[in-house]
Order: structure tokens, then sequence, then C-alpha cells
């Protein structure tokens, strides 16, 4: 049962954190709470104490022409219409199983009465009663500890998930962001792309290599989050309203704009060694991962490029460092710091011909490079 347990909770995670922007904002927490719990969770369990009838067979431990009533055993078998969850009740009680018949549940118990009992059925029954009393509640029990605890995460996922929503979509709309869905042409107050995901997937099925079209998506990616930081710059009253104190508020936001037009940008997902901030999968590999970091000094900055680097495997070959600068007064030493920090990493191997992109050893391997960009975002002061 805990594996199965474990499993539900897992799924009621995803199905919570699957759930869209709209539905979100739009529905109660609590009333999205319950819906999943009902969809994903183990229901109570139940069994109809008044069962559907009861089996007699007499069984005898003697080999005797006549037996002794002593040696003489009376076996009852209760069979109860139940739901589902009455299975668990076997892991329970012994004697006894359950199973689906003609799309209906039925639960099963036997019981071993002396023969020289003066009412054996009643005695089996008052048994039966106690028994099924007992494990009901304790199997309730612990169901109700498990959907109680999918309730406490779900919580925590979907307040968390409404107030950030709520956040963003009402910045967008301070923005001037229209909240669209994907599949419609989106203008943000950023620099519109010129890659559509339609134009990539046309030309692979075309036979061009996937590695080109890779690089295409990312370059367009790093694109589209610098543009990002320049339309902070020029609208520093608004964009204060959106800003968070932490990396993950921030990086947020920033998936929120990414994702106005490539929906397949995903964030906190798993790969080589940790969990990255942005990520981009895109036929089989990835086609970009960044990291995003407030700017607290080249030590921290260093630490950073090492996680980062952590982060990638043999295929990913573009990466980004996304470094939120709350420090206005000197931007620009604050990128050169930055850029000093990577250009003396160990990884370090040289510039590539682009702004701000670096090219380092893979932590696996030291004939692959990889190409690192470095993303600025001025933040407006708080």
């Amino acid at each position: 049962m805990r594996n199965i347990v474990q499993t539900l909770e897992e799924e009621a995670r995803k199905a919570a954190n699957d759930l869209s922007p709209d539905v979100v904002e739009a529905t109660d927490v609590e009333s999205l709470i319950a819906s999943i719990v009902d969809d994903y969770s183990i229901s109570p369990a139940d069994v109809d104490l008044v069962p559907l009838q009861m089996k007699h067979k007499l069984i005898s431990s003697s080999f005797a022409a006549i037996p002794d009533p002593k040696d003489l055993t009376v076996q009852l078998e209760f069979v109860a219409r139940c739901n589902r969850s009455a299975q668990w009740l076997v892991e329970k009680q012994n004697g006894e199983f359950w199973e689906e018949v003609e799309n209906e549940y039925r639960f099963y118990k036997r019981y071993s009465i002396s023969a020289v009992d003066s009412d054996p059925t009643k005695t089996a029954n008052e048994a039966w009663q106690k028994d099924m009393h007992a494990a009901l509640t304790l199997c309730n029990k612990l169901i109700d500890a498990h959907r109680e605890r999918m309730r406490e995460q779900l919580r925590k996922i979907l307040t968390q998930r409404k107030e950030l929503v709520l956040k963003v979509n009402s910045s967008a709309r301070l923005l001037g962001i229209p909240l669209a869905p994907v599949a419609t042409e989106v203008m943000i107050p950023v620099e519109r792309r010129s890659l559509t995901l339609a134009e990539i997937d046309t030309r692979s099925r075309a036979g061009e290599p996937a590695h080109v079209l890779a690089e295409e998506i990312a370059a367009e990616l790093v694109k589209t989050m610098r543009s990002f930081g320049s339309a902070l710059e020029h609208q520093p009253v608004v964009a204060g309203r959106i800003l968070g104190e932490d990396e993950e508020s921030l990086r947020d936001v920033l998936l929120f704009i990414l994702n106005a037009n490539w929906e397949r940008v995903g964030g906190e997902t798993f790969t080589g060694e940790g969990k990255t901030d942005i990520l981009f999968p895109w036929n089989g590999r990835n086609a970009f991962i960044g990291e995003c970091k407030i700017w607290h000094g080249e030590k921290e900055f260093s630490l950073a490029i090492d996680q980062l680097l952590g982060y990638l495997v043999w295929r990913d070959v573009r990466a980004g460092l996304i470094i939120f600068i709350r420090d206005r007064k000197d931007v620009g030493a604050i990128i050169n710091k930055a850029r000093h920090t990577l250009r003396s990493h160990s990884n370090y191997k040289h510039d590539s011909n682009a702004d701000d992109e670096f090219v380092l050893s893979s932590n696996t391997d030291e004939g692959r490079s990889i190409r690192v960009s470095l993303i600025a975002v001025p933040l407006p002061k708080d």
C-alpha cells in the first residue's frame, strides 16, 4: 500500500503543477484541492456489514465413522459487497480476500467455529461485525492520513502557484502583454522572435541536422532574455512591481516571458547532477539550459558556474548564466567582474565570436566544448 500511496501523491502533485495558469487564477484553491484529491487519492474503505451470503461447511479432524462433536468445526464464509478500497483491508486481517465480480467488488472472510458452540452462526456473525468494524477503523485512519497529507502538499503547491500567477498576470496586464493562449500570436514588450517552433519542426522533418536547429533555438532564447532585461531597464517603475526577493521569483517572471511564445520552456527540471532553472528540451536533446542568480559577488558567481556545469550532460552544448543585478550604480563594472570570473574559471577555453559568450570545457569530457552566454538583467531599485 505504501508504494501505491507514494505514487498517487506524486501524481497529485504533478496534476497541481500541470494546471493551466488560467485555471489556477480563476478557481478557489480549496476547490482545486478537493477535485485533485477526489481524482488521485484512495477513497475511504467501505464494506457492507450485512453480508450477501454466508456459506456453511462442516469439517472433521477425526477419521472415526462417527466423530466426536469436539472434533467437528463449522466453517462459515461471509461474502459482502465492498468498494475498491476494501482491498487494503486484506493487509490488516487474516483469512480474507477481495475480488471484482460482475462490475462490483466483494469481500470474503472465513471463520471456523467449534461444532459444540450453541450457535456457531451467531458467534461467527458477532466476530464478523467486531472484526470488520476494527479493520475499517484502522484502514480508514491510514487512508485519511494519506488524503490529508495529499491536501497539505497540494495546498502548498497551489497557494504558491496562485500567488505567482496573480502577480505575473497583474504585471503582464500593466506591461500590456495579452494573456491569450500560446497557439495565437502573442506580443510582448521585448524584441519579437524571428524563429518559430513550427518552422523548426518543418525544417527538422525536411532533414536539417538537429544540432543546427537546436543552436538556432538557443540563440533565439538568449536574444529574448537579453531583450527582457532591456525592457526592464526602460520600464523601471512597472518592472519593480513584478520582481520578488529571490532567484525563484525572478526566474518565474522570466519563464512567463519565454513561455509567451515558447511553450516548451520549463523551470526546475532535473538534468545532469541537479535541477536547473531554465530548460528547453527539443528533439531528444536540451537545446538550452540556464541558471538564474542574483549577483552577490565573484565568489558566488564562480559557484554558480560550477553549479551550471554540474547540470550539463554530454549532449548539452548551449547554456546560459542569467545574473540579476540589483546594484544599479555601476552595472558595467559588475558585468566586467562576471566576465572576468568566467575567463578565470578552470574550465574556460576562450571567448566565442558572439558578444558575452564563453567557451568552457565539459566536466565529464574535457574535449567537449560548451558555449555559455552571460545574460545580465539590471533590476530597478526596490
